[in-house]
């Protein structure tokens, strides 16, 4: 918990002031916010981006606020992230692995930030100790239910993520004999397909088919910008 109040508290300190939305927050922002009109979102945008934000863009027009919201998001993020192992490793041991990671700075300037990097890292976090739990505890059924929720989340992020983060699960599941093959093979495919689903149905809704995501120059990059205030 200490490391995850100070993670916030730096974020607090020496990034959000004077952080201003780039053009990747922009796009995602303007889905949500109120008082302007929507950007043109991308293929490859992630849509779980505008669903973290809205409760706060859609009410507010503040960067600044919407810096303190992330933050404190982030750093309850990497709280739960963390807290999964505690079965795994001693307190002390997590307690060393949050500072080192929170204390990089690309982890601080993520943090405040409406973009999926961070999400993807603690959701992956995450997810290996759930599938670290479950593969060692075939009673821990709470592990797997939180595995595919986490692998759910990364693939919803940033469905090739997912895919590189399982490989190496599915590769220990079939190398390590007395782990449970069915029930983690099971659950890792399904949090991919609950967290890709939106992925492939967006794709042929809005984007022409599955080849519309992976290809960069159909994305159209207009002149909006998103007029947030300062304060």
């Amino acid at each position: 918990m200490a490391v995850a109040l100070a993670f916030t508290l730096a974020q607090l300190l020496f990034v959000a002031p004077g952080l201003h939305l780039g053009w990747d927050e922009s796009e995602y922002v303007s889905q949500v916010a109120r008082h302007i009109p929507s950007a043109y979102f991308s293929a490859p945008r992630a849509r779980c981006v505008p669903v973290l934000v809205a409760p706060l863009a859609a009410l507010r027009t503040s960067t600044l606020a919407l810096r303190i919201y992330l933050a404190v998001l982030s750093g309850g993020a990497l709280f739960l992230a963390l807290w999964v192992w505690r079965r795994l490793r001693p307190v002390p041991v997590l307690a060393l692995a949050g500072v080192l990671f929170a204390g990089l700075w690309v982890t601080q300037l993520y943090g405040p930030q409406a973009m999926p990097n961070l999400w993807v890292a603690f959701a992956g976090l995450a997810a290996v100790g759930c599938f670290l739990r479950a593969a060692q505890d075939r009673a821990d059924r709470s592990a797997l239910l939180q595995l595919g929720c986490a692998l759910a989340g990364v693939a919803l992020f940033r469905p090739s993520d997912a895919v590189w983060l399982t490989l190496p699960m599915a590769a220990a599941v079939l190398l390590v004999p007395h782990w449970p093959r069915l029930a983690l093979f099971a659950v890792i495919v399904a949090g991919l397909a609950l967290g890709g689903v939106q992925w492939i149905i967006e794709a042929y809704a809005s984007y022409g088919g599955h080849r519309g995501p992976a290809a960069p120059l159909q994305c159209h990059r207009g002149r909006h910008r998103l007029a947030y205030r300062g304060r």
